[in-house]
């Protein structure tokens, strides 16, 4: 009897294709394969890894940077209130100082002093008596206008001035005569 070519053939063809399988066996490729896998894998862990790290450092500098930003804006906050409290102790001692002012009866009596509204310091160019008001020049009275917080426009009269100074002071003002 002849052998049967067609048996053999496809008998060969099972036995190539169950060959094939063989080398994903581990034991056959001396586990090459399944050691590449893992090699694999671990390679994607480790840039995963290495996104999620930088993508922490980038959140620990953006904080960084948001504490930094807090504490400089508090720090402002700070000399903001500092400032404001200077202000406030200034309108009250000028306050005090107004009223003061408000009692006194002659021209030759002792003005209380008021202090720079920013700084809370005496004006250095502050008049002594309600008289001494009557011999400033427009510039000494821009001056201590100034020093108080009150602008005044160059188009102001020394007289207006002066009546501008009695009434920041506490005095109240002359009356103007021929009026």
């Amino acid at each position: 009897m002849l052998p049967d070519v067609d048996v053999i053939v496809r008998a060969s063809d099972d036995v190539g294709r169950a060959l094939r399988k063989l080398v994903n066996v581990p034991a056959l490729d001396q586990g090459s394969s399944l050691l590449q896998l893992f090699r694999d894998e671990f390679s994607r862990q480790n840039s995963r890894i290495d996104r999620i790290d930088q993508t922490l450092t980038s959140i620990r500098e953006d904080i960084a940077r948001q504490n930094l930003q807090t504490a400089q804006n508090f720090q402002a906050l700070g000399q903001k209130i500092d400032g404001l409290d200077k202000k406030l102790d200034a309108s009250n001692v000028n306050n005090v100082a107004r009223a003061q002012n408000s009692m006194l009866m002659a021209d030759d009596d002792l003005l209380t002093a008021l202090v720079n509204g920013s700084t809370k310091e005496l004006i250095q160019s502050f008049p002594e008596r309600p008289a001494s008001i009557d011999r400033m020049t427009g510039p000494q009275l821009r001056a201590v206008l100034g020093e108080l917080g009150i602008r005044s426009s160059r188009s102001m009269t020394v007289d207006g001035l002066k009546q501008s100074l009695r009434v920041q002071i506490g005095l109240r003002p002359r009356r103007v005569v021929g009026a």
